[in-house]
């Protein structure tokens, strides 16, 4: 792979702040959403949870065999997606998380939390495409909350054409000099199946594996939330008929909006306590998103969660 710069064909406003989860540099993890059900690598986010609220089951990631080591890899395919897309999709995963308004897409990506610098990016990855000039691209953006914005430290990115088998790559990070001394506190990754919208062709599908972060000692690496106050977790999920918002703290007076598959508010109600029940049994089954926003209406947390009976 050689250094470039990386390009989507729709908008990523990426918001790079501390999300405390343990990163699934291997993608031996995976855990299952959607019915038809599509897989998620665990710690990462893809196209998937885009493509499922609007009844598009083409998905662009899944479960890549055989791995390059373990069990599985991660596989990101461009595609031609149907109504009410149609248009050709670049695959992406990102390291992190997510929150999305459905089709037209409005994505809003989040880093992994991580308080250490990487010297250079390396892994494993095989590519094919029907095209001659379709490449695979990945990006590595280190970054710093500075009290009222996010300074971007180092960046570091690459590419990579066609290989039949598995194939060794490491490009390194660039730090801007004048943030030297400063520590990180997020990283964010970012993984194309076509590196250009210009060029990026039909079935060009990418395979990746077993990532390192060079310079990182996992050992002693503080995952640390940029809020931890500010925490919420969302239980039963899948849910019946009611689930619970649990949070970390008390009288935070938080709104929590629920959105169906098309992205029509359903729901809007205010979290004041540590534990907070809401009756969904009124509602049909699917797949819902949800968002907390504060008094000024940022959004504090995002996720989506399914309704099963």
């Amino acid at each position: 792979m050689k250094k470039e710069i990386l390009s989507l064909g729709f908008v990523i406003a990426m918001s790079l702040t501390s999300f405390a989860q343990v990163i699934n540099l291997g993608f031996e993890n995976w855990t299952p959403g959607g019915n038809p059900q599509f897989d998620e690598p665990d710690g990462w986010a893809t196209f998937n949870s885009a493509l499922y609220p609007i009844g598009v089951t083409n998905y662009t990631a899944s479960k890549g065999t055989p791995a390059q080591n373990g069990s599985y890899a991660l596989r990101l395919e461009t595609k031609v997606i149907g109504a009410p897309v149609n248009d050709t999709l670049t695959a992406f995963a990102v390291c992190g998380s997510m929150s999305i308004i459905p089709f037209p897409f409005d994505i809003k990506i989040k880093g992994k939390a991580l308080n250490q610098r990487p010297m250079s990016v390396s892994g494993f990855y095989k590519y094919a495409t029907p095209g001659l000039t379709d490449t695979a691209a990945m990006g590595v953006f280190v970054t710093k909350w500075n009290g009222t914005s996010t300074d971007t430290l180092g960046i570091g990115s690459g590419k990579g054409g066609p290989t039949a088998n598995y194939s060794p790559f490491t490009f390194n990070m660039f730090y801007d000099p004048q943030f030297n001394g400063v520590i990180p506190d997020s990283v964010l990754i970012l993984i194309l199946s076509s590196s250009n919208d210009v060029y990026r062709t039909v079935g060009s599908v990418l395979y990746i594996d077993n990532l390192t972060l060079n310079g990182v000692d996992f050992s002693t690496v503080q995952l640390l939330s940029s809020n931890p106050a500010e925490s919420y977790t969302i239980y039963p999920n899948p849910a019946n008929d009611v689930f619970n918002i649990a949070a970390a703290k008390i009288g935070m007076n938080r709104d929590f909006i629920l959105y169906d598959a098309i992205g029509r508010e359903v729901m809007n109600i205010k979290i004041n306590d540590l534990s907070t029940s809401v009756s969904v049994s009124k509602l049909p089954e699917g797949l819902y998103h949800y968002k907390i926003l504060s008094s000024g209406n940022d959004i504090i947390h995002s996720g989506k969660i399914d309704i099963l009976r």
